[in-house]
């Protein structure tokens, strides 16, 4: 979905579909039939994002192309091609921050998985090293525009924090294969799904350290209340799901055992500061 920002009539939120054969439509809200639609690829459609503060949707298709599209919400005709990508491996998830675009490839035939950032302004791509790409099947590529970082989960079991010229910045190891991945506050939390469970990682627990300043030093994040839950309407729920909803409950179980994968700088730094502070505890004992 899409919201239109910069109109000074109501905003109309937009629903867009990947279609099997490679189109995108728009959906009527009341009818839920296609208003609209406009021949994106030519396999099927892998995925659909919304960069709402440039009124653009991405979309990647099986056919290793990446489109930018121009999002008009009030014409008859709401899409238009704005810049078209060739991806060199399939690509299967993409996230975006203003002109930047993360995307997740991988290529069975050759086991690569791998990420790429490509910068819509300038024309331009980053890659990273080989020995940086995941392991297996990516699941799911995010990205937080305050903090300027992404980040993709993988089947590995592992989730890469990557920064806005595709250098990886943190591995860490869940121990576990996630199956969803997003970014779930401004300072950059993330939530991960593991299994039939939803799991939070707070920021302070794996961002490096630079970043981590940053936040602290960064004091214009919007504290908003949290959303009051919806009453049942038990008239409306079958009594076998409407027993199961009441037994709902948060888990207690917080995911805090995977494993901080520390890059050989920063173990050199931190070998360095022991070897410091026993120098000085020796020192002071004499």
């Amino acid at each position: 979905m899409l919201n239109a920002r910069r109109s000074k009539q109501s905003s109309p939120t937009l629903l867009l579909a990947g279609c099997e054969d490679g189109r995108l439509a728009r959906l009527n809200w009341n009818s839920g039939k296609v208003d609209f639609d406009i021949k994106g690829h030519s396999s099927r459609v892998n995925s659909l994002v919304a960069n709402v503060n440039s009124d653009q949707v991405i979309s990647i298709g099986n056919d290793s192309v990446l489109r930018v599209w121009r999002v008009y919400p009030f014409a008859d005709e709401s899409l238009a091609p704005l810049m078209t990508l060739q991806c060199g491996l399939t690509a299967v998830n993409v996230a975006a921050i203003a002109g930047l675009l993360c995307v997740g490839c991988e290529d069975f035939a050759t086991a690569t998985y791998a990420t790429v950032v490509y910068s819509t302004a300038e024309k331009d791509r980053n890659d990273h090293r080989p020995e940086d790409d995941h392991t297996a099947s990516i699941v799911a590529v995010c990205s937080s525009c305050k903090v300027n970082i992404f980040a993709s989960a993988s089947s590995d079991g592992t989730i890469r924090v990557w920064n806005d010229v595709n250098t990886l910045i943190r591995v860490l190891d869940l121990k576990a294969t996630p199956t969803a991945l997003c970014f779930c506050s401004e300072r950059g939390d993330l939530a991960v799904g593991i299994g039939k469970n939803l799991h939070v990682i707070p920021y302070s627990e794996y961002m490096p350290g630079d970043l981590f300043s940053k936040m602290l030093s960064m004091s214009d994040f919007d504290s908003k209340p949290s959303d009051e839950p919806l009453p049942l309407s038990e008239d409306s729920v079958e009594e076998h799901n409407l027993k199961r909803l009441v037994k709902t409950h948060s888990s207690l179980f917080r995911f805090s055992h995977f494993k901080d994968k520390l890059t050989e700088e920063e173990k050199f730094e931190i070998e360095k500061e022991k070897r410091r502070k026993s120098e000085v505890h020796i020192i002071v004992h004499v």
